[in-house]
């Protein structure tokens, strides 16, 4: 028997692919009889989901039309949840939006992702003397200077934490936690902290999230993948 296939492309942040992985399953159950093939921008959030059998990244798809599309059994999902009436209107979350493009009913899921033997041990790189409160500082990337070509503004007044706050933060809870603060590397530091500002590898930020007893975070991606974990 030919194979059957759903495909689902997903564009956009780490946040959105995380938050998407809250559907799997369900996608999966409702179509049952058929492969699952992702495409998407941020493939590792997806590479050991059991019920994904194939994962691509966007751009990087060749032979696809042939394998999945032509004169194939083949259902595409390639729509945008943000341009859903429901969710520009604040009447429904992102995911509502995504379960009436799939046609799946919406039961507040949450994201899922599953980490391998390897992955797992990444956890233990974060252990502290104290426990960890994650504070994250900065979201987005760096800001340009209107008119300047010269390096980018290090505060995005839309988009990171003010630092008065965050310096606070530091003060009232460094007694009690180690804090670990995470910045794009042109953020500004903080007094009494362990800052990390190069990049991590998403599972590597996945790891310290996992590890944290506290967390305050300013940007969806680690606010999702904290709901994969079942943290707050």
């Amino acid at each position: 028997m030919e194979e059957k296939y759903v495909v689902w492309h997903i564009q956009g942040g780490l946040g959105k692919n995380i938050a998407a992985t809250a559907l799997i399953s369900d996608v999966k159950k409702k179509y049952s009889d058929r492969k699952l093939i992702m495409v998407v921008s941020w493939p590792d959030v997806f590479l050991n989901h059991p019920d994904v059998d194939k994962v691509y990244t966007l751009g990087n798809i060749p032979h696809f039309y042939e394998t999945y599309i032509e004169n194939k059994d083949v259902l595409v999902f390639m729509h945008e949840p943000y341009n859903q009436t429901g969710h520009i209107t604040k009447q429904k979350h992102l995911l509502e939006n995504w379960c009436d493009l799939l046609n799946i009913k919406f039961n507040n899921q949450q994201p899922f992702i599953p980490v391998n033997y390897a992955q797992n041990k990444l956890v233990m790189q974060w252990v502290r003397d104290k426990p960890i409160l994650l504070l994250q500082t900065t979201g987005g990337p760096a800001q340009p200077i209107p008119n300047n070509p010269s390096p980018p503004n290090p505060y995005a007044w839309a988009r990171d934490m003010p630092i008065e706050i965050a310096q606070s933060i530091v003060s009232k809870y460094s007694s009690q936690y180690h804090i670990i603060q995470i910045s794009r590397h042109d953020g500004y530091g903080l007094d009494g902290v362990e800052r990390l500002s190069t990049p991590l590898t998403n599972m590597e930020l996945f790891s310290l999230i996992a590890a944290s007893q506290k967390r305050i975070l300013i940007d969806s991606a680690p606010q999702h993948a904290a709901a994969a974990f079942g943290l707050k």
